[in-house]
């Protein structure tokens, strides 16, 4: 989230510190491959994580309410 910028970053901010961040990827990302890689064409790759949808909706307060639609659901959050 750090690394997004925009409003991930402010909040995530206040969690996480910059050498977590560059600490480099973890065991999700190069185990269940959940990362985005970059090969520069010798024999070099960099690997890092990925943030994905879920975790962006839980860093920025995404919920599901009830629309008063019979079941039908929506999802809000406090930041656009």
């Amino acid at each position: 989230a750090l690394m997004r910028g925009g409003i991930l970053w402010r909040l995530a901010l206040e969690h996480a510190s910059f050498q977590c961040v560059l600490a480099g990827p973890t065991s999700v990302a190069t185990l269940q491959r959940i990362c985005w890689s970059l090969a520069d064409g010798s024999q070099n790759m960099w690997i890092d994580d990925v943030l994905d949808a879920h975790e962006a909706e839980a860093i920025s307060g995404v919920y599901c309410v009830y629309t008063g639609q019979g079941t039908q659901t929506s999802f809000k959050s406090w930041w656009p």
